[in-house]
């Protein structure tokens, strides 16, 4: 930090000479008062911000860089009352703050028509602490943009000494304190090391050492040589910027001419970049789910408190927004379906009847900590029956599962139902040994939290898990050579008797079955209360040889005596 401040007595405030005016509203600028003017010209001129303030109305007078105290206020110049913190820089007289250090004067202190006595400052401030102060204010101004950008503290002498000139110019007065100069540390000059021969081989062009040093020099930068480098001290009004050797090479290519660089194409190919794989198959899924009739929405990334609290979900627990677009945009989504029954809602009375998905982020709040951000899948269906729109859900998303190449997955029933499903159509979506997700009705209380007219069915997956299961191998797998052989069977099981389960028991009972379909589900007439009848095609085959109708009955008997000793199973056809 530095301040630098001087006095000037006997001035006359009044409206700026027409040169100023005019050169301040090419500038963007409003003419205020000569005294004014001329600090907002030498801002545009030297890129340096100054302030005046009335020395009569300074109390004490005294002008003192401090910390703000805790509940402290000012009027700032916008007319606007702001309440600071003690981590805020202010200037302060004897009793006040005056001043929001690099942000913004008072308006108690500021020039007016009966101002006869000024103290001009020119200043330099810490980037952060301003960028703090003008962002906990929610205050912008052009000064703070450029302290928060950073400015040398060596240019405050220069502005000054041209505010002074301009201001006993078009307002007269004169001089009547020395300048009171302060600065927190001695300045030191950045110092840079530059190799020219490193510089030729970065442009790609010969330039003469000579000529480059020359260049440089002509730029203010001072030059000492030190064997074949160059020791180079930068100007203060370029020492925000030249943050390396390689800007000394900028400096000489823009000087030398752009268009005097040869172009050259690069030698050699280019090394493929390496693509995210969670983004590879969300692509591909896109593609899939469209391909397979579904629409793809564009859901908002935001949600409200009722939209969670309608879902079932806390909004105290999901990510809010300081400075949200909207009041029903103030939170982060923790969860894609919310978002998509609201959608449901909106379009069900104009299409009846839809499928839809969305491949989004969703955010999970962290005590003391940022978000976790998680990319997910959510399928919708709707306008049909809660059966049917279940099955069409399952069947895309085995299909996607085929497509994407994951081997094994199978459907379980959770341990536990939720609020937000229906407790008899839920199934969870486990590949390996990781659950990845769930599908299956909206629960009753949620379809009429949203006001939904139908039955709706959801799935709910978390597409980096399922991406990292996916895999574009593909195993060949030759036609079998010899016939299979087909038998119809039908079984008379338990309700909650899970169809994979009986899949994995048949298979284990015979070797030779290869595949099982269901193809008929039946429950009313003639089987009893809490069963149901299961229709399957079974399909066996042996890859050496052709099997003989004795040797199926044999399996097909195996099949059934297992079905009747572990499920309970009576056989019908």
């Amino acid at each position: 930090m530095k301040y630098e401040a001087v006095a000037i007595d006997g001035v006359k405030v009044g409206p700026s000479p027409w040169w100023l005016q005019k050169k301040l509203l090419l500038a963007g600028h409003r003419p205020i008062n000569n005294i004014v003017d001329v600090t907002n010209y030498v801002l545009h001129e030297s890129g340096q911000p100054l302030h005046t303030f009335d020395a009569d109305l300074l109390q004490g007078g005294k002008i003192v860089v401090r910390r703000a105290k805790s509940g402290e206020k000012i009027l700032a110049l916008d007319g606007k009352e702001y309440a600071l913190s003690d981590a805020m820089l202010v200037i302060a007289d004897q009793d006040r703050p005056v001043a929001i250090a690099g942000v913004m004067g008072g308006e108690a202190t500021g020039t007016t028509e009966k101002t006869t006595r000024i103290i001009l400052e020119s200043a330099t401030f810490h980037p952060v602490s301003v960028r703090k102060t003008a962002r906990a204010l929610n205050l912008a101004s052009d000064s703070s943009q450029l302290f928060e950008k950073g400015l040398s503290p060596q240019a405050t002498r220069a502005a000054l000494a041209r505010a002074v000139e301009l201001v006993l110019k078009v307002a007269g007065g004169q001089v009547a304190s020395a300048v009171y100069s302060f600065e927190a540390k001695p300045y030191a000059a950045p110092h840079f090391a530059f190799d020219p021969a490193k510089a030729q081989a970065l442009m790609g062009v010969a330039v003469p050492a000579r000529e480059m040093v020359g260049m440089l020099k002509r730029l203010g930068f001072g030059l000492e040589k030190q064997g074949k480098i160059y020791d180079v001290a930068v100007p203060y009004w370029r020492d925000r910027d030249i943050e390396g050797s390689r800007d000394f090479v900028e400096e000489i290519a823009r000087l030398y001419g752009y268009a005097n660089i040869p172009s050259v194409l690069p030698v050699g190919e280019a090394a493929p970049g390496a693509a995210d794989p969670v983004i590879v198959w969300e692509r591909r899924a896109k593609e899939l789910l469209r391909g397979a009739g579904l629409s793809e929405l564009y859901g908002m990334n935001f949600a409200s408190d009722s939209e969670l609290t309608k879902y079932g979900l806390d909004p105290e627990s999901a990510v809010r927004l300081q400075n949200p677009l909207a009041s029903d945009q103030a939170l982060i989504r923790p969860s894609l379906i919310p978002s998509m029954l609201a959608t449901v809602e909106a379009n069900e009375r104009r299409v009846r009847e839809a499928a839809l998905f969305e491949i989004g982020t969703v955010h999970h709040a962290q005590a003391n900590n940022i978000p976790v951000q998680e990319v997910r899948l959510a399928l919708g269906s709707y306008g049909a029956s809660g059966e049917q729109g279940f099955k069409a859900i399952k069947g895309v998303l085995e299909r996607l599962f085929r497509e994407m190449g994951i081997r094994e997955w199978k459907w379980d029933r959770p341990a536990s139902v939720s609020a937000q499903w229906h407790p008899a159509r839920t199934a969870q979506v486990v590949i390996g040994q990781e659950v990845v997700g769930q599908m299956g009705q909206i629960g009753p209380i949620t379809s009429k939290n949203f006001g939904l007219e139908g039955e709706v069915v959801c799935a709910d997956i978390a597409f980096e898990k399922l991406a990292s299961h996916a895999s574009r191998k593909q195993a060949y797998q030759p036609i079998p050579a010899f016939p299979e052989v087909k038998r119809d069977l039908a079984v008379i099981v338990d309700n909650r008797a899970a169809f994979a389960d009986l899949v994995k028991k048949m298979k284990e009972a015979s070797v030779l079955l290869r595949d099982v379909e269901l193809f008929d589900l039946f429950r009313g007439q003639n089987i009893p209360a809490g069963k149901k009848s299961v229709a399957i095609h079974l399909t066996f085959r042996m890859d050496d040889r052709t099997l003989s109708s004795e040797e199926v009955d044999r399996e097909l008997a195996s099949v059934r005596r297992m079905l009747e000793q572990s499920f309970g199973g009576i056989i019908r056809a």
